[in-house]
């Protein structure tokens, strides 16, 4: 197991984000450990968000990160979140919101290993490839043309994919 002090020492490069802020359980009140086989995934989503932090030009809170599946249950999460593996993260922006859910859907959409992306109001869900993945998907309702992750979708289209650089320095991992 993993605890914050030992993931912050492998953040080597995110600037935008603590290992307090991904591993802590806000409902507890309380931080968790992070089992070593979700560490590759870890990494990736972390970088993937401070990339988007960095082109947003504006903080972003974690709202969530890695959820022990009992956790995850408590709080209503997916039965097979990628949360529960170390692969995700809730994203609050403080300003500009749409912006930046357009911005996270943009990279969405040039990322390859970019997989899952929600939209929620002023949220943003991000997960990345990962054993079990289900692959490329958006939620809620990206089908329905009038939802919000339909219109963020259409105007990421517009202004065009962009694409996040993968990985972390090889001594992080």
């Amino acid at each position: 197991m993993i605890d914050t002090e030992q993931l912050q020492a492998r953040m080597k490069g995110i600037r935008h984000f603590t290992a307090q802020e991904y591993l802590r359980l806000r409902r507890d009140r309380d931080w968790t450990e992070l089992p070593e086989e979700f560490l590759p995934a870890t990494l990736r989503v972390l970088r993937a968000a401070d990339q988007l932090r960095e082109l947003h030009g504006s903080p972003v809170i974690v709202g969530n990160g890695y959820r022990p599946s009992g956790y995850n249950a408590r709080v209503g999460g997916a039965k097979n979140s990628a949360h529960i593996r170390g692969a995700a993260m809730d994203l609050d922006p403080i300003k500009a919101e749409r912006d930046f859910a357009v911005l996270c859907a943009r990279a969405w959409l040039g990322t390859d290993w970019l997989h899952g992306i929600g939209i929620y109001g002023g949220r943003v869900h991000i997960d990345v490839a990962h054993p079990g993945s289900a692959g490329k998907r958006a939620w809620p309702a990206r089908w329905n043309p009038a939802s919000l992750c339909a219109r963020t979708l259409r105007a990421a289209k517009r202004a065009g994919p962009i694409t996040l650089t993968e990985g972390v320095p090889h001594d992080a991992v």
